[in-house]
């Protein structure tokens, strides 16, 4: 289910951050139905960017189907807690709804900070806090992202 779907413009404060490409999963299917992927590395506090490390955002941008898309595409964020919008790029290809979305504007499925293929942790005193509870076989080393 969608949870929500907005049309935005990138702000430009977006312009100073790199996104590196990754390889998407399902390379062949992907590469030809013209989909890549990549990580967008933002501030882990965009109060005090200068603070920390910069997080990885995990970005998939479906193309539009038409020959001069619109500039502004629709950005999706799934619902949480923790599920991840670019696992969803193979439905985007498929599905009436998203089909009919990218007749003028590609798609961009963000994993946001903590999801999916996303850098995994999102608060820095979570894993601390987490160690104290009395939680039998909590073995927060073995966490995984998404393969």
């Amino acid at each position: 289910m969608l949870a929500a779907i907005t049309v935005i413009a990138a702000p430009p404060a977006l312009a100073s951050f790199a996104l590196s490409a990754d390889a998407c999963p399902d390379v062949e299917a992907a590469a030809a139905a013209g989909i890549t992927c990549g990580t967008l590395a933002v501030p882990a506090s965009w109060d005090r960017p200068q603070d920390g490390g910069p997080l990885g955002m995990y970005v998939v941008r479906v193309p539009s189907l038409a020959a001069d898309p619109e500039p502004d595409p629709v950005v999706f964020l799934a619902g949480g807690p923790g599920f991840g919008a670019a696992r969803l790029w193979q439905s985007a290809l498929t599905h009436p709804l998203w089909r009919a979305l990218r007749a003028r504007r590609d798609l961009i499925l963000i994993d946001e900070r903590g999801t999916g293929r996303a850098t995994p942790q999102v608060c820095p005193d979570q894993d601390e806090a987490l160690r104290k509870l009395p939680i039998r076989g909590l073995d927060l080393d073995a966490r995984q992202t998404e393969p």
